[in-house]
């Protein structure tokens, strides 16, 4: 197989030099192109060898082992709800201030 010349895929992407400051439109959109379809390239090699590198693998069993139940303090519980409670109650409060009363009057 023989291998692409590199110096003319390079000067392919340089500009003509300092003497042509024209833009060349088609070779602007050429590289475009070429780019996007290039990382388009590697982000479908990278997907597809996620893919059948979890596919490859067989599906795990979960197992449970023991089952610990937590036992919730009943009055711990209860404190932190009147907390809540109290908390909510001071904000309701808050929320209907009186209105300020114009000074001008």
């Amino acid at each position: 197989m023989k291998l692409p010349d590199f110096k003319k895929i390079i000067n392919y992407f340089k500009r003509n030099g300092l003497e042509e400051k024209r833009v060349m439109l088609s070779r602007d959109w050429k590289i475009i192109i070429i780019a996007f379809v290039f990382i388009l390239i590697i982000v479908f090699f990278v997907d597809g060898y996620v893919f059948w590198k979890y596919q490859m693998e067989p599906y795990k069993m979960i197992e449970l082992g023991e089952n610990k139940d937590e036992v919730v303090n009943q009055n711990s519980l209860k404190k932190i709800l009147d907390e809540i409670e109290r908390r909510e109650k001071k904000f309701n409060e808050n929320i209907f201030a009186p209105d300020i009363a114009d000074p001008s009057l």
